[in-house]
């Protein structure tokens, strides 16, 4: 299970799970949480990027979660800095990613229309061998004209991406 947008203050601890393990993203707020079973072998894959994120392999498979955000260290992040972060996450997880994976989280992209980013991302996808598999939106917002979006935020256990290898 991942959590994203989590927000822990420096001292703050995510939630205890009991018979589950949390790791935590690598950025100041520790944007991503991801319980995963205690019963489970695992090997955690640290990135060095800027994309909160956690990543690791199972017996057979990698897993990730991400979370593409608005704001970095109180600055407002533009949509090529946010698209950036993403693309530098992507291509490396393409890099460790077993043949079997799939990819989990918030990439604050409006599916509904065109943009650089979401075709960047679908791209990205078909070249390396990966499905998308919601591609409805989950929630409905407004932006900063009123007009209603559809972004997608994709949430466990519905992976954005997977790839089912052979």
């Amino acid at each position: 299970m991942g959590l994203t947008e989590s927000d822990l203050d420096e001292h703050d601890t995510p939630p205890t799970l009991e018979g589950f393990i949390c790791l935590e993203s690598n950025d100041p707020k520790r944007r991503v949480c991801t319980y995963v079973s205690d019963e489970l072998q695992f090997e955690t894959i640290h990135y060095t990027g800027d994309l909160p994120c956690v990543v690791f392999h199972l017996a057979q498979c990698t897993v990730a979660f991400i979370y593409s955000q608005f704001m970095k260290n109180k600055i407002s992040q533009t949509e090529k800095m946010r698209r950036d972060d993403v693309m530098d996450f992507l291509h490396r997880f393409a890099g460790v990613a077993r043949s079997r994976a799939s990819l989990h989280g918030d990439f604050n992209v409006d599916w509904t229309s065109s943009s650089i980013t979401k075709n960047m991302i679908i791209a990205w996808s078909k070249d390396n061998d990966f499905q998308q598999l919601i591609k409805a939106p989950t929630r409905k917002s407004i932006n900063n004209q009123g007009l209603k979006t559809n972004p997608l935020e994709f949430v466990p256990p519905h992976p954005v991406f997977y790839r089912r290898g052979s």
